[in-house]
C-alpha cells in the first residue's frame, strides 16, 4: 500500500511539498532576520564610530594649536564635526590639555551604543550594551 502523500510515480504530492517548505521557512526565516538585522546594526555602529573618530581628531587638532585652556573650542569643533543633534546630545567629551608646548593633548569622545544605532536585535534576545569610544592624541604646538 502506498501512503497518500506519495503518488504512483514515487513523487510527493504538492500539498506535502508545500508543508515541508513552510516548515523550512519557519526555521530559516528567524535566522535570516537575525543575520540581516545584525549586519544593519553593525554597519550603523561602524559608521557612527567613524564619525566620532573624525570628530575626536578635529578636536585634538584644535586643542593642539590653541593656547591655554581649550575645552570650549574643542567642544564647538566637535559639535560642528558631528553635525547630528542626536549624537551631539549623547556624547561625552574628555579633553586632557597638555598645557605647555611639546606636551601631548588627548581628546576622547564617548557615546553609548544605544544612542549610536537602533537596537534591532532586542526582539531576538540580543541587547546593545557598552560605549563607543574614540580617542586622539596630538602634541601641543
Amino acid at each position: 500500500m502506498i501512503p497518500a502523500c506519495i503518488t504512483k510515480s514515487g513523487r510527493r504530492s504538492k500539498a506535502r511539498r508545500g508543508a515541508l517548505l513552510s516548515a523550512e521557512m519557519l526555521i530559516a526565516f528567524p535566522v535570516m532576520m537575525v543575520l540581516v538585522f545584525g549586519m544593519v546594526e553593525t554597519s550603523l555602529l561602524i559608521s557612527t564610530y567613524n564619525q566620532i573618530k573624525h570628530a575626536s581628531s578635529v578636536g585634538a587638532r584644535i586643542c593642539s594649536v590653541s593656547p591655554g585652556e581649550c575645552s570650549d573650542a574643542v567642544g564647538m569643533a566637535i559639535r560642528e564635526a558631528l553635525d547630528d543633534e542626536k549624537l551631539i546630545a549623547a556624547v561625552t567629551v574628555i579633553c586632557d590639555d597638555g598645557g605647555v608646548t611639546g606636551e601631548s593633548c588627548r581628546v576622547t569622545i564617548q557615546l553609548p551604543m544605544t544612542d549610536a544605532a537602533p537596537d534591532l536585535l532586542k526582539a531576538f534576545g540580543f541587547r546593545l550594551t557598552g560605549v563607543l569610544e574614540a580617542s586622539t592624541v596630538m602634541r601641543k604646538e
